[in-house]
This record gives structure tokens, sequence and C-alpha cells, in this order.
């Protein structure tokens, strides 16, 4: 009966029988004190516009976010069992987001005022989550409420598109083209005979514990002990995978904006601290051959994309690169795919249980795939060159090179960037909408009619359109299905 009412609920969602859902009658069931702390919160963070867009909101259930992952996953459920874990994550989700949106109320917020204790608000706050999921869950339709429900809609706007979107596409298919070229060309370069502008410095992570790839496919085995074989680590085990699989940067550095640095904000005024060098991370899932698999995505910053390397009119202030590490379930990386995190410029380096499909006919351009996965990084042996101004990957290695110097970077959680300390109290780098504040280029001037607003800034994770024709999103739960067909490899031991 559960999986009737998941599949017949899909069906509904997709077709789009209705696009408003009407109030769900067992709401009226719920603990009225928690619905009430909900509705002073959410009221609160609509009116310091502080909303974090790395999760939707599912619409009627106050404590439950989904990101695209998640609500792709709502309508696979077969079992109650499966149903559970499903909603231990997204309200663990909620809860993440909740605490962020707290932190960076003003001081001045009747709401913050109300709980103005973080650790109380905290512990209220799970517990309400515990009480309406617990409420929720018994009745009935819930399951088929959530299918329904969990929705995230993509980052670009159909209307943007109108009328001018037929006149650019072509000019905008040739443009990819010719940038493809260029960074093919770059590819094909070895290492050692590509030439440095300035210095090149090398980032190594400043700590690396020593994890093989048996000891990799241990802690995946563990962590998707469960029915839908999810991927779900420890935090312990997390920290290990994210610190072992490091990559080295290799970056050329002519100018102060080829320094990786730490975002902070001065007042209302966005600064980079170039004293401390972090990589943020998080982890996300997608979608192989019916099976789930992590991913460890990695995402540094610089105080600006300029030069003489970087096209003129992608020039601004902030600019940073995101390279994900596509884990399978024996340990090795299946997969390393990048981009700026304007969602631009985004290439995959599939390893060799992964072949890329033909690219279909049409002006879209197909996935970019410049070269494969080098043999040695299928274990972490990764290292990428970065060229000066423009930060695009050059080159990606398995072995060490020569560099003129050294420097650690420090692995930071991502939710550091989602709440920045700033004069009595905490600032997110991204508006609610996902875009980094501070990071606008005259791009949208000249390329709306493609439908991303704000195209060219930084964006936020999970809302980051990789495409300027047709409707692509970096986190695309079908990302491999859509792209790679399975490659047979024999096992070496």
């Amino acid at each position: 009966m559960f999986r009737r009412t998941v599949i017949l609920c899909s069906f509904l969602a997709l077709t789009g029988c209705s696009t408003t859902l009407p109030p769900w009658p067992a709401a009226d069931l719920r603990d009225p004190n928690c619905v009430q702390l909900y509705q002073e919160m959410d009221q609160a963070v609509a009116n310091a516009d502080v909303r974090n867009a790395a999760g939707e909101p599912i619409d009627g259930f106050p404590y439950l976010r989904v990101n695209r992952f998640l609500a792709d996953m709502a309508s696979r459920l077969e079992t109650s069992e499966d149903g559970d874990l499903w909603l231990q994550q997204t309200s663990q989700f909620d809860l993440q987001l909740r605490f962020l949106e707290y932190r960076t109320l003003p001081p001045s917020s009747d709401f913050k005022q109300k709980w103005d204790h973080e650790g109380i608000f905290q512990d209220h706050l799970t517990l309400c989550t515990g009480l309406l999921a617990g409420t929720d869950r018994n009745q009935p339709d819930f399951w088929g409420q959530m299918v329904s429900r969990s929705r995230v809609p993509d980052d670009y706007i159909g209307a943007y598109r109108v009328p001018l979107y037929p006149l650019t596409v072509l000019p905008v298919a040739v443009l990819t083209e010719r940038a493809r070229e260029t960074f093919t060309d770059w590819f094909a370069t070895p290492w050692e005979q590509q030439a440095n502008q300035g210095t090149l410095i090398r980032y190594t992570p400043d700590y690396r514990p020593s994890l093989n790839r048996q000891q990799r496919q241990a802690i995946l085995s563990r962590s998707a002990n469960n029915r839908l074989e999810w991927p779900l680590p420890s935090r312990e085990d997390t920290l290990l995978l994210l610190a072992s699989l490091a990559p080295e940067l290799y970056v050329d550095q002519t100018a102060p904006y080829d320094k990786i640095v730490s975002p902070v904000w001065q007042e209302e005024v966005l600064e980079f601290d170039n004293r401390n060098t972090p990589v943020y991370t998080y982890l996300s899932h997608t979608w192989w051959q019916g099976r789930p698999l992590l991913q460890l995505n990695y995402s540094f910053w610089y105080s600006a994309r300029e030069g003489d390397n970087a096209p003129w009119i992608e020039k601004g202030p902030l600019d940073g690169m995101t390279i994900r590490l596509t884990l399978l379930p024996d340990g090795r990386i299946g997969l390393i795919d990048l981009m700026n995190s304007c969602g631009c410029y985004h290439a995959a380096f599939p390893g060799p249980q992964m072949k890329v499909k033909p690219r279909e006919e049409g002006l879209k351009p197909g996935l970019f795939s410049p070269i494969p996965l080098p043999k040695g990084a299928e274990d972490g042996f990764l290292r990428l060159r970065i060229n000066s101004g423009w930060h695009q990957i050059t080159q990606i290695s398995d072995q060490s090179h020569a560099s003129d110097q050294t420097r650690p970077y420090q692995l930071r959680p991502y939710e550091e960037l989602e709440a920045l300390p700033v004069q009595n109290g905490y600032r997110s780098l991204f508006r609610p909408d996902g875009v980094a504040r501070g990071s606008e280029r005259i791009e949208y001037l000249l390329l709306f009619s493609l439908g991303v607003p704000d195209v060219g800034s930084m964006r936020q994770r999970g809302n980051h359109p990789i495409s300027l024709i047709g409707r692509d999103q970096f986190d695309d739960p079908d990302f491999l299905e859509r792209y790679f067909i399975p490659e047979s490899v024999p096992e070496k031991n």
C-alpha cells in the first residue's frame, strides 16, 4: 500500500495536476505551541530577509526541507522503514538550516529577543520537530503528501527567455564551443609545459590522514547499512573521507586576487582575509544505476576575478570554485567534476567505470569532458592546476609537481559561509535567493534572456544552474544517469 501511494502521488506531481496544494487537514492535530514557534520564526526570518536558500521547505510541513536529491528520493520510497529514514534526513536538514537562520537574525528581532539563548532555542526546536513529525507520520495520507509536496524549482526564470531566447541561443552556443576548444588545448598541453605567469603556489591540506581504498570502502559500507543503501557517514567518518581525499591546488599567482581567501564581513562591507586559507566542504548525493552515491564537495574562494586571462564581462569582486568527488561503493572515485561557483564552465572527468553518452543533436552543448580521470586520481591523488585571474582548471594530474611555494589550507564546514561573524551577530555570504552578496557582474545585462537571474554572480550550494542553453543544475540527482553509461572494467587486486 505504501508503494502504491507513492507511485500515484509521483504521477500527480509530475503531471502537474495541481500547482497549488490545499492545506493538510491533519495539521489541526499538531501541538499548538510548536506550530506557533514555527510560525513566529518563519515570520521573523521573512521580515529580516535571512532565509537560507540551500533547501526548499515542504509546503504545509514547516519542520521539513528538501534539496533536489531528497525531493527525488521521496518518489522512490517503498516501505515505511524507507520513509522513516527519509523523514529523519529531511527534518535534520531543516534543523540545520533553521539554526543558521536563527543565528543570522538581527539582535533587534523580537523573535531573537524572545529566544535569546541559542542552546535553549535549539533544544526546543528539536523537540518540536519530533512532536510534529510523530503526529503527522501516523496520519493515513502522510507519505502521499510528502511525495506531492517535495519540490525544488530550478534556478531558471522562463519569462526572461521571452522573446529574445531564440536569438541569443546560436551566438552563445558558438561562444561556448570556442571556450571549450581553449580548455581542450590546455588539457592537451602537459603540466610541465604550461608556463607560469607569476608564482606557482601549491595549496595542500594541513591534515591528510592515510586512508586506503579498502578503508574507504569499509566507511561507505557501514554508512550505507540501510535498506536504501544510502551512504550517511558519521561526523567522524565524514571528516576522514574529506581530509584523506582533499585535492592539492596549484595556483598561478600574479596578484592578490589569486590568493585563496576567507570572506569576512566588516560591518556591511564584504572583505577578504588572506591570512586564513579555508576550503569549505559539504556532502551531497546522486544516483548511479539505481543506487545512491556519496559526493564530497570542496569550495574555495578568491577576492575577485580579474587580470588579462579573464573575459571582461566576467570580471568583478568575489570568485570561487567547487570541486566534487563522486565515490563508488568500492571506495574509488568514479567521477570528478567541477565548476566556477557561478555555475559556469562545468567540466567532468570520469573514471574507467563511466563512459560519456554521445551528444544529442541540437544547439545545446553536451557534457564537457576534455580528458578522463588520471588513473591515480581514483584513489585520491588529485592535483589541479589553476590559471591566474580567470581561475580556470588548466590541467589535472595524479602526480606531485614542482611549485615555488607551499601553503597549507584548512577544511571548514560550508555552513560557516552561511553565518559569517559580523558585529553583534552573524550574516550569510548569500542572499535569500542563493546569490552571493557583492558578486554582481555586467554579464546579466547581456545574457539575462537565457533565463538565469544574476547570471555570472557567485552562488550558494543547491543554487547552481550550469547551462545557458537548456535547464541543468549542478545538483541534479540524475546527472550521472543523464550523461553517462556504465563501462565494464575488470577488477584488479
